[in-house]
């Protein structure tokens, strides 16, 4: 699978994408925390691990206190930051050349970096990111954790793409 990261200026066509890829549209500040590189290994693991059969599109998002307030706010009426907020959106999108390409806009993520670096038990950003960003692709995924069988589903696969992303 090729995952093509970018900003909305520079995304590719549907119809110069090949069968099995899958786009990541990024905006926000993160290369001082975290290599695109590990943004494309979860995308791609995640993929594999939750045994997808489709092309997916996500936009991450990385965004300020402010912002994750304002949004978290308006959209789940808490008045307060965030670390991750995910907006599920599964739309279908064709392109049609030569080969029929199916991609599904799976949603959006918001990360607040800031967020993250104020916990206290944040060592390591990056790897927060990265759980941040695993956490916000499950919810992407019909995950959730509204109860303790929701949340034990949850937790796990998000600690299987973990393992994963940390073994190298």
């Amino acid at each position: 699978m090729k995952v093509y990261i970018g900003k909305d200026s520079n995304i590719p066509k549907l119809t110069t994408l090949k069968n099995n890829s899958s786009l990541l549209i990024v905006s926000g500040r993160y290369k001082r925390y975290l290599p695109k590189t590990d943004l494309d290994k979860v995308l791609r693991l995640f993929h594999s691990i939750i045994k997808l059969r489709y092309n997916i599109i996500v936009s991450l998002t990385f965004s300020s206190s402010k912002e994750m307030k304002k949004v978290n706010s308006e959209y789940r009426g808490v008045n307060k930051s965030t670390d991750v907020i995910s907006f599920p959106c599964i739309t279908e999108l064709y392109e049609t050349d030569r080969n029929l390409i199916s991609y599904r806009y799976l949603g959006e993520i918001m990360i607040d970096i800031n967020y993250i670096k104020q916990q206290e038990d944040t060592m390591n950003i990056a790897f927060e990111i990265i759980k941040t960003f695993i956490h916000g692709l499950l919810h992407l995924a019909g995950y959730d954790h509204l109860n303790n069988i929701q949340s034990g589903k949850m937790f796990l696969m998000e600690n299987t793409i973990i393992n994963e992303v940390m073994k190298g």
